[in-house]
């Protein structure tokens, strides 16, 4: 069942080990395979999961954020998209304040899977690589991301936000990131009178 695959995932994160090597870019699949990928000559390895156990319907978690496009409860900009929304293959550009200046993504969907429950997983990955931090002290040098959003419970759903980053300088803090994101979600689903059940976390660990 996803929810072992889930459950597992969490245990696993607490004990990644950041690599750094030269070879091959991370492959998209190896997000959902948690398996250490090789860099490209020149950048760093980055490991960051964040996962909670969430107090809300599966079905309600991913009307607020299970869109490929509608992504302002991140906290950023959406500027173009192109393709349909959900599609393997659709691309979206969106502008995105952060501790290295505010930057302009551009992020292709490698796969999306949903189940009738609510439950899905999408798979994502940096479109516009190398991408210079406006600080000028590093780059995203390419990164994979799995959403994997599960339902568990009628008013509980698990959920597990892994990423795999190539970079060079500075390493980005995608925990702090994906943790504010989710907690102001929680708040305006509350305000929405949409969580009904218990909330754990969300945490994170990350390889630095």
């Amino acid at each position: 069942m996803r929810v072992s695959t889930l459950l597992n995932g969490f245990a696993f994160a607490a004990t990644t080990v950041a690599q750094s090597s030269t070879g091959q870019a991370c492959p998209a699949n190896s997000v959902s395979r948690f398996e250490p990928c090789i860099c490209p000559y020149g950048t760093d390895f980055q490991y960051s999961t964040t996962w909670a156990i969430l107090g809300v319907s599966a079905k309600d978690f991913s009307t607020y954020t299970s869109s490929f496009y509608d992504i302002a409860w991140q906290g950023v900009t959406n500027l173009t998209r192109n393709g349909p929304d959900k599609t393997v293959g659709a691309t979206r550009t969106y502008q995105a304040p952060t501790s290295v200046g505010t930057l302009t993504f551009t992020e292709k969907l490698d796969s999306f899977q949903t189940l009738p429950d609510g439950s899905y997983i999408a798979r994502f990955s940096q479109f516009n690589v190398p991408l210079e931090y406006g600080t000028g002290n590093g780059t995203f040098s390419g990164y994979w991301i799995t959403f994997d959003a599960e339902y568990t419970a009628e008013y509980e759903t698990a959920l597990k936000w892994d990423i795999y980053a190539c970079f060079t300088g500075t390493p980005f803090n995608f925990g702090v990131v994906h943790v504010n994101a989710l907690n102001a979600l929680l708040k305006v689903m509350d305000t929405a009178g949409l969580v009904k059940g218990n909330t754990t976390g969300p945490y994170y660990v990350q390889t630095f």
